[in-house]
């Protein structure tokens, strides 16, 4: 019975009194380190340490599990606060890693439609893993992690200086933390996708690649995904369209089964670079799929991108009219909506369908229209260069759908490049 193992194991107390320490997040009293030494002394000091691990990682799982619980718990009252990080500053509640790990989650989940908010929730983090308890190198990783949602959040609001700041923060103190997390409750694999993005934007496309191989070797299956769907859009970055599309079609196993956000990006990437290579008939079968996903996620901007695929497509496989008629209303949204490069994509697909169809005088009044416009809306000097290039083409009577395809490459390959100059003649 227990009571007569507590009798024989009161023989093999340990001889320095138990006292309080912490492991991870978590807080064993010195009356839990005494009751789980107790439990754990039968037969020899060896079998007792070994048994004791066995009972501390029990006991961890379990209080893990409650913080995790009494963060969700806050969510309503977080979402709620009006200044984030004071509220989390103010209110003890708030201070735990749990609170962190949620709060770097809602981040994520609103950086593609509101990157302001994103930074909110990540910087609010961060606020809370600095007054977070814990053992030292514990609470340095969770403060780099809450740091590099930081730096994601910077990148998506396309500021890159301050995203670099905030992931040599992150570097800094995540790499002080080595050995923090024995029990390895931090997704490591997203640290490192994280700053491959940033890598991405910044084309150090090999530093990139090399992050995610090792975010990777760390990563649950769940965010493998994630990390597979980054590597494909490096490589669609680096040109490397085959590289991309056999990426993408190996993470679909994955990815499939996980989430219906995480499926259209797939299935949608796996599209455009198959378009890249004019292998337009390769996803015209898929389209309706695609469409019902982007119908299901409920945003509109994804609906309109699609729109713009099925117009692209539909050109490409000799549905012209129907490519005609769906890439103009695709530009005209683009352009109400301000997505400038988008537009100038559109622009060139559009074209490209007219002259198709022999109407050289829509595509002259096309360009005619696009100049002012991409002028007074940022487009880089290089960029505009090709454009004025397409449209004295056009003037000159001399304008072919293989210059047009040459620039529409050159705008995809320019757009993170301003100092790339378009290589080609109007005649």
């Amino acid at each position: 019975t227990e009571e007569k193992v507590r009798e024989v194991l009161w023989l093999v107390r340990p001889p320095v009194r138990p006292q309080g320490r912490w492991v991870g997040p978590v807080y064993f009293s010195a009356a839990e380190e005494r009751e789980i030494w107790d439990l754990s002394s039968a037969a020899s000091r060896l079998a007792a340490l070994s048994l004791r691990g066995t009972l501390a990682r029990g006991h961890a799982q379990v209080v893990v599990a409650e913080d995790r619980e009494a963060a969700l718990a806050l969510w309503d009252a977080l979402r709620a606060e009006r200044w984030l990080r004071v509220a989390v500053r103010e209110k003890k509640e708030y201070q735990s890693w749990a609170v962190v790990e949620l709060l770097c989650e809602e981040s994520i989940r609103a950086a593609p439609s509101k990157p302001d908010r994103a930074l909110e929730l990540a910087e609010a983090a961060v606020v809370a893993a600095e007054l977070a308890p814990g053992e030292e190198k514990w609470r340095l990783r969770v403060l780099g992690y809450a740091q590099a949602h930081v730096g994601n959040a910077w990148r998506v609001l396309e500021s890159l200086v301050r995203s670099k700041e905030s992931f040599k923060r992150c570097r800094t103190s995540w790499e002080a933390g080595e050995g923090g997390d024995p029990l390895r409750l931090l997704n490591e694999g997203r640290v490192f996708g994280l700053e491959a993005s940033l890598c991405r934007e910044d084309l150090r496309l090999p530093e990139a690649l090399a992050l995610l191989g090792q975010g990777l070797e760390v990563s649950t299956k769940d965010e493998a995904g994630y990390l597979l769907i980054n590597k494909a859009k490096v490589l669609e970055t680096a040109e490397d369209y085959e590289g991309a599309i056999q990426v993408l079609r190996d993470a679909s196993s994955i990815v499939e089964s996980q989430n219906l956000r995480l499926t259209f990006v797939l299935r949608f990437d796996l599209a455009v670079n198959l378009g890249h290579l004019r292998r337009f008939a390769e996803v015209d079968p898929f389209l309706p799929e695609l469409r019902g996903l982007a119908i299901q996620l409920g945003k509109e901007l994804e609906r309109l991108r699609v729109r713009w695929l099925e117009g692209w497509v539909a050109a490409g496989v000799g549905r012209v009219q129907q490519g005609v008629e769906l890439l103009s209303v695709v530009r005209e949204a683009f352009m109400t909506r301000n997505l400038t490069y988008d537009a100038a994509l559109v622009s060139m697909d559009l074209a490209d369908a007219l002259l198709q169809l022999h109407r050289r005088a829509q595509v002259r009044g096309l360009a005619k229209q696009m100049a002012p416009i991409f002028e007074s809306r940022g487009v880089h000097q290089k960029a505009l260069e090709a454009l004025r290039l397409f449209r004295q083409a056009t003037e000159q009577e001399v304008v072919t759908v293989e210059l047009v395809r040459s620039i529409r490459r050159y705008l995809v390959r320019a757009q993170k490049r301003p100092d790339l100059e378009f290589i080609g003649s109007a005649g």
